[in-house]
């Protein structure tokens, strides 16, 4: 791998603020290499499309339902009726399902 190069500044204000007990999420591969650098634990939490989805990797994805699913809903483009519907096809079809919205303007469901 490249050598990861970012200021003193910012790698000392992270090992401030960031402690080395927790795992840190990041947004892409490049930030999760740069915190553990710096020794501390970080897990790739981006969108699956800047996710490196080598053959090796895809193999050890289930290939069976869970029990459980997350649904994350955003603000992009709401649809009150449509995202009902999907939150009950998904509690008629799964044992567990957890909600991520991406904003405070759904309210209750």
């Amino acid at each position: 791998m490249n050598k990861i190069l970012w200021g003193e500044y910012t790698k000392t204000l992270y090992k401030k603020i960031l402690l080395k007990k927790y795992i840190h999420s990041t947004r892409d591969e490049h930030k999760k290499h740069l915190l553990e650098s710096i020794d501390l634990k970080a897990i790739n939490t981006g969108c699956p499309t800047m996710w490196k989805l080598t053959l090796e990797h895809c193999a050890k994805i289930p290939t069976k339902k869970a029990k459980a699913v997350i649904l994350t809903l955003m603000d992009s483009s709401v649809n009150l009726k449509l995202d009902q519907q999907l939150i009950n096809l998904l509690i008629n079809n799964y044992s567990e399902v957890f909600l991520a919205s991406r904003f405070e303007g759904y309210g209750v469901f």
